[in-house]
């Protein structure tokens, strides 16, 4: 059994979530008003959003199937 194609392309969106997070760092940390903090929560969002993305694709679910023997056997 092959695993399935992911559904999204994985390094364009890698890149996208390390920017968003150097980005809404740099903002919240940086800069005080509220301008920018509304900016910084966004992109920090955005950073959140997509890894959750990257992580619940289904191709790499498929491929960490090993772990469930301990719960099969219990």
């Amino acid at each position: 059994m092959s695993a399935p194609a992911p559904s999204v392309r994985r390094r364009p969106l890698l890149v996208f979530m390390f920017a968003c997070l150097g980005v809404g760092m740099l903002l919240m940390l940086l800069f005080e008003s509220w301008v920018t903090r509304l900016l910084g929560v966004t992109a920090l969002f955005a950073f959140i959003v997509s890894g959750v993305f990257l992580i619940a694709d289904p191709a790499f679910l498929a491929a960490d199937d090993g772990g469930d023997e301990l719960r099969d056997s219990q």
